[in-house]
């Protein structure tokens, strides 16, 4: 990679920083996990539609799990937060607790 495309790259990471922290951290969660249901959607209806090409791409379906999954996102994002409370990661020396 040149290294005019590190600068860019290493710019990108330093502004998307402060949303895997603090109170942005539970929009990211939030956002992340709609997206992730919805990705994950597509690939099925991608995997069926192989299957059965006369089926054809259904995108209020994967809107819907977009949906299901934001839903999902702030429950998730505490439950998480819950367990690292209950069990730290004592076990691995590389990780950092965040503080708050």
């Amino acid at each position: 990679m040149p290294p005019c495309g590190w600068r860019w790259l290493r710019g990108l990471w330093a502004a998307g920083q402060p949303l895997f922290q603090g109170r942005a951290l539970l929009l990211t969660n939030t956002l992340g996990c709609g997206v992730l249901m919805a990705a994950g959607d597509g690939a099925r209806q991608t995997w069926e539609i192989r299957a059965r090409p006369s089926q054809k791409f259904d995108p209020r379906r994967s809107v819907s799990m977009f949906a299901v999954g934001c839903s999902m996102g702030p429950f998730l994002h505490y439950w998480y937060l819950w367990l690292d409370r209950l069990f730290p990661a004592s076990g691995f020396p590389g990780l950092k607790k965040l503080k708050k």
